[in-house]
């Protein structure tokens, strides 16, 4: 008998069917559990269940899957099989039944760009192909080689076209096919596929629209708005390899810092994505709308350091929510006197791509996944306070701060806290060597402590 799978893992939620086996899970976020995974021995919670659209993920020993994979592993019975199983707890969907309509999302996107505009947008980018007089203008402006403005033209992510009465630089909005409303689009497209959805607009100062001393970015208002979705270089659907910076000119400053002039030239399974606003990351980590990531991937964060880059931190934002979606994440807030974001960094020549990329190898060999330790972080400080050097003192702050974050909390949220704390740089530097050695199993009564700060500065 022929069954409807996603009306048959629908009736058979996963996270109820878990607990009903004796599981006892923990809530980490809205929608996402936690429990001992029941695939392999372990004492500290790895295991994660997602409500949302009912798959798990072990981040102990990376089994991964359905409710359908569940039944199958538990019981070493093959997929048939495990189909069977569910079908005989959901008698009602042999029986005409039809299960109620779940609540309409509205849909973030529509329709992919028009042929029309897309047409237009095609001929702008080759336009800045053949036109080495922009494309110099271009390249000196942002402190890119004249290969990646090219580069970007050619994958038809970039051009320069009018828009409100001037020419604007302008980067094109791809977004995956089986996020638009259409289902033909993703059926004839495939789910890995990215297409052309709406055209990103800068309004440089004092241009018509933009009377304002500083730039402003539009969607275009002809099209359905994108709502802030990410510029990606490369796609990052199934990508192991992640970059994520705070915009587009940043992305693009890192393709051009590491030497990846075009798309294709990309290391395989890697992509860069450049966050548009304050706020894009919600879209991109959302659980019904978002990009799929890959579970297993690696994520390497280069935020900036002011204002906006220090909300990456807070409690509940970009990176805590990233860190759950992700393998590992690798963080970092370049800086350097009189830039403010990654693409002057580079314009700046103070960093070079070989260095850079040694640099991210270095933090991916010490960033090696450990198990979480046994004792929370406040428990560790509370045995190294007899500790009449450093440690001891760093310890004792830490048990005397009544306003420290509760429970067992990622080191990401410590970091935040410190921060708002605006404490001298030499006690942030003393709390960051002990949450270090709490992290990596260092015990409190015998460390060797490293000179480690997940958020420094490049060397």
């Amino acid at each position: 008998m022929l069954h409807d799978l996603p009306a048959l893992k629908a009736a058979n939620p996963l996270l109820p069917f878990m607990q009903q086996d004796g599981h006892i899970f923990r809530r980490v976020k809205h929608e996402q559990w936690t429990c001992l995974c029941p695939f392999h021995a372990e004492t500290t919670p790895s295991f994660h269940v997602w409500e949302s659209d009912h798959h798990y993920h072990c981040y102990g020993c990376g089994e991964h899957g359905t409710i359908i994979d569940y039944v199958m592993k538990k019981t070493g019975c093959g997929e048939r099989e495990a189909i069977a199983k569910l079908a005989e707890k959901s008698p009602h969907l042999h029986s005409g039944y039809t299960p109620p309509a779940p609540t309409p999302v509205a849909p973030v996107l529509h329709l992919p760009l028009p042929a029309a505009q897309f047409t237009d947008w095609q001929d702008a980018c080759d336009a800045l192909l053949h036109n080495p007089r922009e494309v110099e203008r271009l390249a000196n402006w942002r402190g890119f080689s004249p290969d990646t403005i090219l580069g970007a033209a050619k994958a038809q992510l970039m051009a320069v076209l009018p828009y409100f009465g001037a020419q604007r630089e302008a980067f094109l909005v791809e977004a995956p096919a089986q996020w638009f409303t259409d289902p033909l689009i993703a059926e004839l497209n495939g789910p890995q596929q990215l297409l052309p959805h709406s055209i990103h607009y800068r309004l440089a100062p004092h241009t018509p629209n933009n009377e304002r001393d500083k730039a402003s970015w539009r969607y275009d208002h002809r099209v359905k708005p994108s709502k802030s979705w990410p510029f990606l270089w490369g796609n990052p659907i199934g990508a192991r390899w992640l970059f994520i910076l705070e915009g587009q000119w940043d992305a693009l400053a890192l393709a051009d810092l590491c030497g990846w002039h075009t798309t294709d030239s990309l290391p395989p399974a890697t992509a860069i994505i450049g966050l548009r606003g304050a706020t894009s990351w919600k879209l991109m980590l959302d659980a019904a709308h978002g990009l799929p990531l890959d579970p297993k991937a690696t994520a390497i964060a280069i935020g900036d350091a002011d204002t906006a880059g220090a909300k990456w931190y807070e409690k509940d934002g970009f990176l805590a929510t990233l860190e759950g979606r992700v393998a590992r994440l690798i963080t970092v807030m370049p800086t350097h006197p009189g830039a403010k974001d990654f693409n002057d960094i580079t314009k700046a020549g103070v960093l070079t791509g070989s260095d850079f990329l040694a640099w991210i190898r270095r933090r991916l060999i010490q960033h090696q996944p450990v198990k979480r330790p046994k004792l929370t972080f406040v428990q560790w400080c509370k045995a190294a306070a007899i500790r009449d050097d450093p440690t001891g003192i760093a310890a004792r702050c830490v048990v005397r701060d009544t306003a420290r974050p509760r429970g067992r909390v990622s080191p990401i949220h410590w970091r935040t806290h410190w921060r708002t704390q605006r404490l001298p740089e030499s006690d942030r530097q003393a709390l960051h060597k002990i949450l270090h050695a709490w992290h990596t199993h260092q015990p409190p009564s015998n460390l060797n402590l490293l000179n480690h700060d997940n958020h420094s500065p490049l060397p």
